[in-house]
């Protein structure tokens, strides 16, 4: 864990000095790239996080099954796919800083849905709208960092949003547990006896 700052930093002093480097460290530096990617992954924080938590709140307190919960997040998969159809359309339109925003918010109100109340009905409902937001969230992201890339930085920067994209559910999950694990440990969300599996 030690090394790997020093090997990034290696690595940056190389692609420097590199009369072909791998990647245009410039390309970090740019306010489209960075708030596309920055975008990318608070959205998929907060979406895997939701998927998460929420399968803890269905199957402790709520007391359903593995398949029960299965079904239960099938209206939050067609919110995530209903919001990036949407989007698709309004970016054309509006732009996508004019869609980001309404996103984040519609965001807001689905997860303030079942911070307030963690029964079934509220989990599904908010997860469901939260999901719609994001979703839009998602092609926002991958329209504001692409919208002003060169063909030749297209692939670069595609993948530096995929990478935050993973960074997102890496990061989310471990942070979202960690402020539950007090709750958990407290009674007040009861963890179930078996973890949800794929």
């Amino acid at each position: 864990m030690r090394r790997r700052p020093l090997l990034y930093a290696a690595f940056a002093v190389l692609q420097r000095r590199s009369a072909a480097p791998l990647m245009d460290l410039a390309l970090l530096t740019r306010r489209p790239v960075l708030t596309g990617a920055f975008l990318m992954l608070v959205a998929t924080a907060l979406l895997i996080s939701s998927f998460f938590l929420g399968s803890f709140c269905l199957q402790g307190p709520g007391g359903h099954g593995p398949l029960a919960t299965r079904l239960l997040f099938l209206p939050v998969a067609v919110g995530t796919v209903l919001g990036a159809h949407l989007a698709g359309r309004a970016i054309g339109a509006l732009g996508p800083r004019l869609v980001a925003v309404p996103a984040l918010l519609t965001a807001a109100v689905g997860l303030a849905i079942p911070a307030a109340d963690t029964g079934t009905v509220a989990l599904s409902v908010g997860l469901s709208v939260a999901s719609a937001g994001l979703g839009t969230g998602f092609v926002a992201a991958t329209t504001t960092a692409l919208a002003h890339a060169s063909p030749g930085e297209a692939g670069l920067t595609s993948g530096i949003v995929n990478t935050c994209h993973e960074f997102g559910g890496a990061i989310g999950v471990p942070v979202v547990s960690g402020i539950a694990g007090s709750s958990i440990a407290a009674g007040h969300l009861a963890a179930p006896d078996v973890l949800p599996t794929r």
